[in-house]
């Protein structure tokens, strides 16, 4: 084998991998897309649960405040 045609094998299985590593990184990085999406997703959830836990506990109280106020008349 000449060194041109080694030359050439090398250049051609050197380009492969670098396809392949490029379609890697692509599939990885719509991925981290989706998670990223799913945690800002599951961040709201949170944060709404949270807020209605928090408004309940809001008018509880309001109501046990009032109740109390209500037997000082």
């Amino acid at each position: 084998m000449d060194g041109r045609a080694r030359t050439g094998l090398f250049r051609y299985f050197k380009k492969e991998p670098e396809i392949e590593v490029q379609g890697e990184l692509q599939s990885i990085s719509s991925k981290l897309d989706e998670l990223t999406r799913d945690i800002e997703g599951i961040k709201k959830a949170i944060l709404f649960h949270i807020t209605a836990i928090l408004t309940s506990y809001t008018i509880t109280i309001h109501a046990i405040v009032d109740r109390h106020m209500l037997k000082k008349q």
